[in-house]
């Protein structure tokens, strides 16, 4: 049920399931990624030093409290924001499109590239 003008409508039960289910999953998706470009970079990081991390911010953090630290710090911080979003992903419906951005967004821009760099210096 939906009013013009209003944001919010009902959805069916059968509904919510399939995208409390979706949600889901694309929580659990990103918040894999963060833990995977959090063990990237710091190979990266320990590999080439601290210049590889792209973030001014996170690389001034990484030389004042430790790569570590810091790594451990905000993808933690990174995989509660992305719970506490799963948790209001079902009132808020945008939240399921917004999670699909930032893991293309985050395979783009950190997971390829570390893969690539990775991959040039590392032997399996």
């Amino acid at each position: 049920m939906s009013r013009k003008g209003d944001m919010t409508t009902v959805v069916q039960p059968a509904e919510r399931t399939y995208e409390n289910l979706e949600a889901a999953l694309l929580a659990f998706t990103l918040a894999a990624i963060q833990i995977v470009d959090g063990v990237f970079t710091s190979i990266g990081i320990g590999m080439f030093g601290l210049e590889m991390e792209a973030n001014p911010f996170l690389r001034s953090l990484m030389g004042t409290f430790g790569v570590g630290e810091t790594l451990t710090f905000v993808k933690c911080l990174a995989i509660l924001t992305i719970f506490l979003l799963f948790k209001l992903s079902s009132r808020v419906t945008w939240i399921p499109k917004a999670f699909k951005g930032l893991i293309l967004l985050y395979l783009f821009a950190a997971i390829l590239p570390w893969t690539i760099i990775l991959s040039r210096e590392v032997v399996l």
